[in-house]
């Protein structure tokens, strides 16, 4: 395994862990988030097994993906310096897995854009307050 490989194997680890690290006061909340993203990846990456959507067009689903979006949105989701850590980590993503040629940027995008719009609405749709006793 090369140097890369193992960089780019290490990346999807490395966003588990700063959500981890990030989350822990309000853990509960946001793992049942990510597991529900992660529900949709996975419905997809199934359907795509069966059905073969992502082959008809030459193309490969990458569960990978949906897994790193999935906690990517989480931690997108602590703050600005998270969103751009997060950005920063899947682009650098999404190049090592052309680079490496497990998925070029095809699979990468298509798999964002099925998975992406469902983190996002998972991840900021807004959260109720608690109200203050009076």
């Amino acid at each position: 395994m090369t140097t890369l490989e193992i960089v780019c194997n290490a990346v999807i680890p490395t966003l588990g862990v700063l959500l981890l690290a990030r989350a822990y006061r309000v853990w509960r909340p946001a793992l049942l988030r990510v597991a529900l993203v992660l529900a949709w990846s996975y419905a997809w990456h199934f359907t795509d097994r069966a059905l073969g959507i992502w082959p008809h067009f030459g193309l490969d689903y990458s569960a990978h993906t949906g897994v790193a979006i999935a906690i990517g949105a989480a931690l997108a989701a602590c703050g600005t310096r998270w969103l751009a850590v997060t950005v920063t980590m899947l682009v650098f993503y999404a190049w090592c897995m052309n680079e490496v040629g497990y998925h070029p940027y095809a699979d990468t995008l298509t798999t964002a854009a099925v998975n992406l719009p469902v983190a996002i609405a998972v991840q900021f749709v807004p959260r109720r307050r608690a109200v203050p006793a009076s």
